[in-house]
């Protein structure tokens, strides 16, 4: 099991500000709006514990591995896609 707390992002991006700035001159009922979801700071951050299973074989030189899991608790801030399972292989040659 792995736990994984990512923090909320401090500050701004002076470019991307700009673009929002451009916009709320053009429109002003969208001055509390970013452009793109990924603009705005609160979309970014959460907590995730995975719960992992894996299995591996060693034959000789060679070792095959895959690893799978899900998450068993995730709470994401803001606008974010969660993530349902995840997969991860790997081959080893070892001299």
């Amino acid at each position: 099991m792995t736990f994984t707390d990512t923090g909320r992002i401090r500050g701004q991006d002076d470019e991307i500000a700009k673009i929002n700035n451009l916009v709320q001159d053009i429109m002003p009922g969208m001055a509390n709006f970013p452009v793109e979801p990924d603009a705005d700071i609160h979309n970014y951050g959460g907590e995730r514990i995975d719960a992992f299973f894996g299995v591996s074989f060693t034959k000789g030189a060679l070792s095959v591995g895959i690893e799978g899991g899900i998450p068993a608790y995730q709470r994401v801030n803001g606008l974010q896609m969660e993530t349902d399972w995840f997969i991860t292989s790997g081959i080893q040659v070892m001299f």
